[in-house]
């Protein structure tokens, strides 16, 4: 992925097996945010396989912007509205049956121009659509931002 066109940045965050990156995009003149496996899980053909499914998902919410940089301090209304709109982004995931899994403030970027946006799908599970039964232990993101279900072991539907 670096070269010519895109020049590595800072880090922006980092999970269990890649990092976000601040990229600068030569062609397009603007930053944007890339997240990279990490060297020792790049032959892993199960995490490359994950990262696919991970960009598969987060293309299939089709977010209006593009993954922005992070913002400052805001007021209580403007904070009210950022979660209105990660509901929304989670109530959308939720109608094609995707959960997210690991919902937490890391995992929730700022955009220059009032976008919210709901990152890092890599451990979103895809619910089947046939209807069977809810997904139950399944305890999958970070612990003390799970919802009690997930922490008990219980359905997720």
């Amino acid at each position: 992925m670096p070269g010519p066109r895109y020049q590595l940045g800072a880090v922006l965050g980092a999970g269990a097996t890649s990092t976000v990156y601040a990229t600068y995009d030569t062609i397009f003149a603007h930053t944007v945010a890339v997240m990279v496996i990490d060297g020792e899980v790049v032959g892993a053909v199960d995490r490359r396989c994950e990262f696919i499914s991970e960009a598969r998902i987060s293309a299939a919410l089709e977010p209006p912007n593009s993954v922005p940089v992070y913002a400052m301090d805001r007021t209580l209304n403007e904070r009210i509205q950022m979660l209105l709109h990660v509901a929304n982004t989670v109530a959308c995931a939720h109608h094609r049956r995707i959960i997210h899994c690991d919902i937490k403030p890391a995992n929730i970027m700022l955009g220059n121009f009032g976008g919210v946006f709901l990152v890092d799908w890599g451990t979103a599970l895809v619910l089947p659509e046939n209807g069977s039964a809810p997904v139950t232990n399944l305890r999958i993101g970070t612990p003390l931002c799970m919802i009690p279900e997930q922490v008990r072991g219980g359905a997720i539907d």
